[in-house]
């Protein structure tokens, strides 16, 4: 071995070396999914995402118990609670048992009129001793007695049932159970939203553990949903698929390999460029970015696994060459302008709204400018000699293909481009929940479950934003009477204001002034209590209670922090950046129309929200965005390209490439695919595969001495895209399985393309 080739090695050590300590000092993968969310383009887009990513709805997880009958459900149900309460992963735990809480109710009894509209006028005392008495002579009647000296117009009682109203569970031995009795039911609430991957995981581990003696003691069965659970269920299904189909895929062309080189040695050192793309490309993302994203290595170390073709290249070559480094010089011009051409287009992810895919575009750079240094200098030092028997390359003798073959490039695009044109607006997949990893029954579940708890499904919504809680809830009670309008006009089913829960300041001012002074009420009183069979004397509770409420200072959203009710009006109300937002589920809009306008005519900052309306567009706007940005890379390319080669030659290589992209698109949307940013992704690798067998069939003809390896070379490297791609293309994770069967189909269109440009030109390139 030579000095030079020491010094190749030498370096190639430290390189690794380096990239090695930068991944050790590293932080742990990223697992926040927030980054494969794109940049907000509109200030509604913006609320949306920010829902997306700190809602209090992300932070729920919903829980079943079911398979006992219902008195040992609701034990079980109890104990589970308790437990889950003294663990710090749940800010909340609710499984009916205490509505409010003790604390809580005694914080807001106080308030009750305040809360709500109550006439204390005779007529009205009248009428509700009236109904009073009737209560006392049920068989509950015991339960209304607590607070009927104090309350006797029952206004606190009605309030709590104004707030439960039949969006909250049944209520059965005292705790929560589905409508049919058959299941309990709890609901969980943590301090962290769904998309941080790790703290959700020890969560649910938590419950587990918790839930594990009441499973071994009693039978039960436990189910749990919601969006943390599906995240972190998502994470490990691909965890587990990627690993499985790493495994077979590294078997399999480990197999072609050897079987097509007879040697061990080679296909293992095959893998070295692939291994230093990887680790330098991890390196690099996150000296840049802090930090990298599992996603980003999964799906990356996929993209720049055509780095793989460029060692075996290398050994094809050599073993007609005899010495590696004749082989390298001879196909290194070809490579290179391959390099930067995939590179280039690549590049398009760079400029991604996504913060995660402008990681993966840094991944793939990186890693296949690595593979590239790797096979350039290293390979020929480790494998400097390689001979192939005859045998395997007897078959591969030069055929020149028909003239008419020529042609097959430029007609697949003619007949093509009409038909995405025809087909472009039904060609891409605008919603983003299709991709999602969660299987049917775990939807339907979550729906159900939801269903059960009275938590809003619909995808419409109103959005308040405010200096401050006191003027959102004054926005929210201006809405009170235009919805209640819609709702009588049947022109929306029903809506849930933050003000319901907690009125505004001013509007318990109001309330509070239109108290009667302690005369005027206690001579109301004794009116009516004079023509009821209740006893003088028994309602001072009530009269002093009056009176304390008229000096009451207004109740407010920081007194109700970390109480049930708090973070009830917590996922109605909360701080967003600087200022206040307030979310109102809508539901069953009929007049869009209408809506509008009620939101026109009471002006302010309110926002009307269709959910799905707005996430399409802002997909399909960063859909646009980095298919412009391919457009560049594709361009830059193509330019690189006309430098490097003659127009004609251009041409060779050009067409092959975008006919098999375009062919690709259309035969997935004849396979029932819509395509997504995903699948963008994988025609970038498709182009980079495809520029390989192009430039590779181009600058060697069919003539050349070269061309029988060039042949193998191509043959080899199809084979095992097909082979890694194939088993992607069978998973059932759908991101997986786009990115497979793209990136199959489109490799084999490109052999199959670039053949066809076959020419007998022997003269040097």
């Amino acid at each position: 071995m030579t000095g030079t080739a020491l010094r190749y090695i030498a370096l190639w050590l430290l390189f690794i070396g380096a990239c090695g300590a930068v991944i050790l000092t590293a932080p742990p993968l990223n697992t926040d999914l927030t980054q494969f969310l794109p940049r907000a383009g509109s200030h509604s887009q913006s609320l949306l995402l920010d829902e997306l990513k700190q809602g209090a709805a992300t932070r729920m997880l919903l829980l079943e118990l079911a398979g006992a009958p219902g008195d040992e459900l609701a034990q079980a149900s109890t104990q589970l609670a308790r437990i889950l309460k003294d663990s710090d992963h749940f800010s909340d735990v609710n499984n009916g048992g205490a509505a409010l809480g003790a604390e809580v109710e005694s914080l807001l009894f106080p308030y009750r009129y305040l809360l709500a509209d109550t006439a204390l006028t005779t007529e009205s005392l009248h009428a509700a001793l009236a109904q009073r008495e009737k209560e006392l002579a049920t068989p509950l009647g015991l339960l209304y007695r607590r607070h009927l000296p104090a309350d006797p117009t029952g206004t606190f009682r009605q309030l709590l049932q104004s707030w439960a109203t039949d969006y909250r569970p049944n209520t059965r031995q005292g705790v929560w159970f589905t409508r049919d009795g058959c299941c309990a039911l709890i609901m969980l609430r943590s301090d962290f939203p769904a998309l941080e991957l790790d703290r959700q995981e020890a969560a649910l581990a938590a419950i587990e553990q918790a839930f594990a003696p009441i499973r071994q003691e009693t039978g039960i069965t436990l189910s749990i949903s919601g969006v943390g659970k599906f995240a972190v269920d998502s994470r490990a299904l691909i965890r587990s698929q990627a690993r499985q189909l790493s495994i077979l895929a590294s078997l399999g062309v480990g197999l072609l390999l050897w079987f097509v080189f007879r040697s061990l040695r080679l296909a293992l050192v095959v893998a070295l460029p692939l291994f230093t793309g990887i680790i330098a490309a991890t390196a690099a993302v996150t000296l840049l970015f802090g930090a990298i994203h599992g996603i980003t290595l999964a799906f990356g170390i996929t993209l720049i696994g055509i780095a793989v073709d460029y060692p075996i290249h290398l050994f094809t070559h050599t073993a007609f060459s005899v010495e590696s480094r004749r082989a390298m010089h001879h196909i290194w011009p070809t490579l290179r302008l391959g390099l930067i051409t995939t590179a280039l287009g690549f590049s398009a992810l760079l400029f991604s709204g996504f913060g995660g895919l402008s990681q993966l575009g840094t991944f793939a750079i990186v890693g296949l400018l690595a593979a590239t240094a790797a096979t350039r200098f290293v390979l020929p030092v480790l494998v400097p000699r390689f001979s192939l028997p005859t045998s395997r390359t007897h078959w591969l003798r030069p055929v020149t293909p028909p003239p008419r073959l020529k042609w097959l490039a430029p007609l697949c695009i003619i007949a093509t481009l009409p038909y995405l044109g025809v087909n472009s607006d039904r060609l891409w997949e605008h919603d983003m929940a299709r991709l999602s990893p969660v299987s049917a029954e775990a939807k339907t579940l979550d729906r159900r479950l939801r269903g059960e708890f009275g938590i809003p499904q619909g995808n419409r919504v109103l959005l308040i934003e405010a200096a401050n809680p006191e003027a959102l809830l004054q926005l929210s009670e201006a809405l009170e009477q235009p919805l209640s309008e819609l709702v009588q006009r049947r022109q929306l089913a029903g809506y849930q204001l933050p003000s319901r829960y907690l009125p505004s300041q001013a509007r318990q001012r109001q309330r509070q002034a239109a108290l009667p002074d302690a005369p005027t009420l206690r001579q109301a009183m004794q009116q009516a209590v004079a023509t009821s069979p209740f006893r003088p004397g028994l309602f001072t509770p009530f009269l002093e209670a009056v009176e304390q409420s008229r000096g009451l200072e207004p109740l407010t959203f920081d007194a109700l922090h970390n109480s049930s009710l708090g973070l009830q009006l917590e996922t109605r109300m909360r701080v967003y950046r600087d200022h206040w937002m307030g979310i109102i589920p809508l539901y069953a809009v009929a007049d869009e129309q209408a809506l509008r306008a009620v939101v026109r005519e009471i002006g302010g900052n309110i926002h009307y929200l269709d959910l799905t309306s707005e996430s399409s567009r802002m997909v399909a706007s960063y859909r646009d965005e980095t298919l412009i940005m391919s457009g560049y890379g594709l361009l830059g390319a193509a330019l690189v390209l006309l430098w490097a080669l003659r127009a004609r030659r251009v041409w060779r290589v050009l067409a092959p490439v975008t006919a098999a992209i375009l062919l690709t698109t259309a035969l997935l949307h004849l396979l029932g695919q819509q395509l997504s940013l995903f699948h963008i992704a994988a025609l970038l690798l498709v182009l980079g595969i495809g520029l390989d067998y192009a430039l590779f069939i181009e600058r060697t003809p069919s003539s050349h001495p070269h061309f029988a390896a060039t042949a193998l070379a191509l043959i080899t490297c199809s084979l095992t895209t097909l082979m890694v791609f194939g088993l992607l293309a069978t998973t059932a994770i759908p991101v997986l399985q786009a990115i497979g069967l793209t990136v199959s189909i489109g490799a084999l269109l490109s052999l199959i393309l670039s053949a066809t440009m076959v020419h007998n030109d022997a003269r040097p390139k």
